[in-house]
């Protein structure tokens, strides 16, 4: 049996062209007139409040009741309480189509009502929350100019204005939101593992953000948390040994499991002793779903008392409304509306409070955008009307809402805790799912006065640690454990203080191993161990002995760093150190003598020297400036009275900086004065830079640029590390002036060889053209023939040609060949022409070739090593001359043979590219010709033609 049921309030006033609102509530249950009556009410208060507040704008609104009845009704379901907004899904669900059918045929009944422009009235649509319902209605209205859905589904899908574009549902949270909430309170209480509990088969709410956790966690803040899974098998609720066992090692547990499943699941965490506050469980529901009050712990089998206490251990992420302080009599006056017309009488604590102050919170959308539209709606669409709801925020009594650019409703999320004392859940926590805001009401725990962190190391009271269950024993072990360390540390440090020692033992020379060589000049012509030295004093008699009572150094532990770092040192432009003597009561570092004088000798010679020589002059500084990065680059750090006196020559002319440690000796206590004396090296450096170059007439800007930044004050203005750079763009780094000089040797004979090459060509142009018309296609030479005539008689000679090229003609009968010059050593044979042979040319060619150079061992034939040379491709031919007619052939072929010819090897075949492909073309196409031959590439070579052959 259908019923239709039409209400038609219309309030006739002075709207001043405000467009009519219909509002088209459609509701549906199996079970007599519950649907209807339970929706009816809540409508009837919500407009009421809507009409006293926004008269003006929405007074002309028409509310039509539709209500879809099945046959089978149960009169007996109205004793049972009103379900708000039929919160049974599952039985709307089998009848969805005939509703769908039930409103298609009121539209085309009353298509009237729908064809009215947007500037005259404005559809609203409201359907039961079934997702099959919603869906075909969400598609219908699509079609309906004038028509909007408005829905309070907790679904995310149909939250999007462009897919839905005529949609608009304001409660669909995002499943990431509930996991934004997770990592903000994780974030917030230290939790650095989470256990995440998943059921392993069916699909619903819970299982879908379970399968998002894992991936939406790397993307927040909490992108660090260790996340540890166990899975719930749906069909055996018994089977969470697993899963306990694992929650027992972490805090919290986040546990997504449709809400009989969670039950359970708490009743076995109680069953545990887990739910005492020492672990932390957590869910997520919607539309007070599980966190609907009183009911998902309440099942009335016996374990109601125990599942009241595991749920107080649990925090629910619910996308429910706050509380709102206005709720109570806006739910009150519902109630007793249902008392008055049907006889209800339902506490509050008993009913889902959520979904009637959702739609009131929707209508006040609703009438907060009609008001800032509706003046425009003759320019709109209704995709337009529902785009206007999104991108603002909205002050409502019960919260502060704001609708993203998609529409999707972004608002404080509640975490819900049940109260021990009411039996009903409280809110305890709301979060801003995008920033993380948090508003903490009560953040008690049990006995402690907010959520717990993660596991302390040793457990809550230390039960996991050993220190804490045999201290006397720790404190033993830790005694023995600092004993052994220090045993080690002493161990450590002698060994070390040893191995110093032998370090520096070797760089401590008696003073009888340095020989005076002649004179008696101390600081000179000395020498050690055959080597000519310096010695440079680094105290003396009326100072201060910087190197402590002891004789020897070998206990100065900052004299022996020095020491060490010194000696270590290795560059081509450092000089050799070699140790410390004492003579007397002086001690004196041994450093390599110059050989060739010192940079400031080298300097004063006279113009007419090697060294006046600007290149020269840029060796001894590019040297010098390498060997100091080096100093200030090693633990020496720098030198400290850099000299053209301390810049040695050895017997290569290579500068050689000497002294490097000496300042660092005099002064052993470490200090933080590195840079003021790496300064003062590099303002001495741009002395010794000016030294160098001034006597030279035309000297580059740049390196006067690089004297200024040296010198500038009062520090330099460059580093030694960009002075460095600088140089090496301007100069080529050379080691020595040898060095310098042959390469200037080496360019020199490169220019006058290139200049005798280009005479030596010019010379040999003619014998070029003849060498181009007698080697051609098969030129064949004797490579040894100079030789030959330089050790054998001019008969001989004759008489050795004429064996050969005899030897050759009686070779070449046998070929379909043509013989076309002989003229020295050199024999011409072509094939192909003047007697044409198809594609065979390349093979007879080349097997004359082999015959030609296996030419037999006699003492006739001088030990004769034909070096032959073969090319394919298109020549000009002919007969030249009137006295001595001759037949000859001219062309780039020719030209190729007698490359490959001249370039070839004795007793070596070397064929072009165009004979190699040939040869195989003739083998690959006729078996008769196959494996006759055997090429090996020799690789690219350079000759003088179009092309590189190998």
């Amino acid at each position: 049996m259908i019923l239709w049921i039409f209400q038609l309030v219309a309030l006739l006033m002075t709207t001043h062209g405000i467009p009519q609102v219909v509002f088209l509530s459609l509701t549906m249950q199996e079970a007599g007139r519950d649907g209807y009556l339970a929706a009816e009410p809540v409508y009837d208060v919500i407009l009421d409040r809507i009409y006293q507040d926004h008269q003006y704008s929405l007074g002309n609104t028409t509310h039509v009741h539709l209500r879809y009845e099945s046959s089978n009704g149960d009169s007996e379901a109205l004793h049972h309480g009103p379900n708000f907004l039929g919160k049974d899904h599952s039985r709307c669900m089998d009848v969805s189509a005939d509703v769908s059918e039930y409103f298609f045929k009121y539209y085309f009944s009353n298509r009237e009502l729908f064809n009215r422009p947007l500037s005259e009235q404005i559809i609203l649509l409201n359907t039961p929350d079934c997702m099959d319902v919603l869906h075909e209605a969400a598609n219908f209205v699509q079609e309906l100019p004038g028509v909007v859905l408005m829905s309070t589904a907790p679904n995310n899908e149909f939250a999007n204005n462009q897919r839905y574009p005529s949609v608009i549902n304001l409660f669909g949270t995002p499943d990431d939101y509930f996991i934004y909430c997770l990592a903000f309170m994780a974030q917030k209480y230290g939790w650095q593992t989470l256990h995440l509990v998943c059921q392993t088969n069916g699909r619903s709410f819970t299982s879908n953000i379970c399968a998002r956790v894992p991936g939406t966690l790397q993307h927040t803040r909490s992108s660090n948390v260790l996340l540890v899974q166990s899975y719930i098998d749906v069909t055996n609720s018994t089977s969470f040994e697993e899963a306990l066992t694992t929650a027992k090692t972490v805090r919290v547990s986040f546990v997504l499991l449709y809400p009989s499943l969670l039950r359970d699941f708490m009743i076995a965490a109680r069953k545990e002793n887990m739910t005492d506050g020492k672990h932390v469980f957590m869910s997520c529901g919607i539309q007070g779903v599980p966190a609907q009050d009183a009911v998902y712990w309440r099942a009335d089998d016996g374990n109601d008392e125990m599942a009241l206490q595991a749920f107080q251990s649990l925090l629910i992420i619910s996308d429910g409304v706050v509380d709102w302080n206005g709720s109570t009599d806006f739910l009150q006056q519902i109630n007793d509306l249902f008392a008055e017309r049907y006889g209800w009488h339902v506490p509050l604590n008993e009913t889902n409070n959520d979904g009637p102050i959702r739609t009131y919170e929707m209508f006040l959308i609703f009438s907060d955008v009609f008001r800032r539209t509706w003046e425009n709606f003759g320019s709109m669409t209704i995709a337009d009307f529902v785009m206007a709801f999104a991108n603002h925020t909205y002050d409502l009594p019960t919260r502060s809402v704001y609708l993203d650019p998609v529409g999707t409703m972004i608002a404080l999320v509640p975490v819900k805790r049940l109260n021990a004392t009411t039996a009903f859940y409280d809110t305890v926590l709301r979060i801003h799912p995008k920033t993380g805001e948090m508003i903490v009401l009560t953040d008690s725990w049990f006995d402690m006065t907010f959520l717990p962190g993660d596991f302390p190391l040793c457990g809550d009271h230390g039960e996991k640690c050993f220190v804490t269950r045999s201290p006397d024993l720790f404190i033993a072990i830790v005694v023995v454990a600092v004993f052994v360390v220090l045993l080690l540390c002493v161990g450590f440090w002698a060994a070390r203080r040893k191995y110093r020692k032998r370090l520096v033992e070797h760089l401590m020379i008696e003073r009888s191993a340095i020989e005076e060589t002649y004179g008696t000049k101390i600081s000179r012509n000395w020498s050690y161990r055959n080597q000519e030295v310096e010695l440079m004093k680094v105290t003396s008699s009326t100072e201060q002995n910087l190197f402590g009572n002891s004789r020897h150094p070998l206990y100065h532990i900052e004299l022996q760093s020095i020491l060490i770092a010194v000696s270590q040192l290795s560059h081509p432009n450092i000089a050799t150190f070699y140790g410390l003597t004492f003579d007397r009561t002086e001690w004196y570092a041994v450093f390599e003598a110059d050989v060739k004088g010192t940079l400031a000798t080298v300097l004063s010679t006279n113009c007419d020297s090697i060294f006046f020589d600007f290149d020269i002059r840029m060796v001894f500084a590019t040297s010098l400036i390498e060997g100091l990065y080096y100093i200030h680059h090693s633990p020496v750090h720098y030198h400290g009275h850099l000299t053209p006196e301390v810049c040695l020559m050895n017997n290569r002319y290579t500068l050689r900086i000497t002294g490097v440690g000496t300042t660092r000796l005099q002064n052993p206590k470490k200090s933080n004065s590195h840079f003021q004396y790496q300064n003062k090296d590099v303002h001495e450096l741009g002395a010794i830079l000016q030294c160098i170059c001034a006597d030279i007439q035309e000297i580059p800007i740049s390196y006067l640029d690089i004297i200024s930044k040296c010198h500038a004050t009062p520090a330099p203005s460059a580093s030694i590390a960009k002075i460095r750079s600088e140089m090496d763009r301007m100069f080529p780094r050379q080691n020595n002036i040898v060095d310098l000089l042959l390469s200037r040797l080496g360019k020199h004979a490169q220019d006058l060889e290139e200049t005798v090459h280009l005479r030596s060509e010019e010379l040999g142009v003619e014998m070029g053209k003849v060498d181009l018309l007698l080697r051609e296609m098969l030129p064949a030479d004797i490579p040894s023939f100079g030789q030959l005539v330089s050790e054998h008689p001019p008969m001989g000679i004759v008489v050795f040609l004429n064996s050969i090229h005899s030897y050759f003609d009686r070779v070449v009968q046998g070929y379909d060949v043509y013989k076309v010059e002989t003229i020295n050593d050199s024999y011409v044979v072509v094939s192909g022409v003047p007697t044409r042979n198809g594609s065979k040319h390349g093979w007879e060619i080349s097997r004359l070739a082999l015959d030609l150079v296996s030419i037999p061992q006699e003492p006739q034939y001088l030990q004769a090593q034909p070096r032959i040379g073969i090319s394919s491709g298109c020549i000009a031919a002919g007969v030249v001359g009137t006295r001595m007619p001759r037949y000859c052939l001219f062309g780039d072929t020719m030209n190729t043979a007698s490359r490959m010819e001249s370039h070839g090897e004795a007793s070596r075949i070397h064929v072009s590219p165009s004979t190699h492909a040939i040869v195989n073309e003739l083998e690959k196409a006729d078996a008769a010709y196959s494996n006759q031959f055997l090429f090996r590439s020799r690789g690219l070579i350079a000759i003088k033609v179009p092309s590189l052959y190998y």
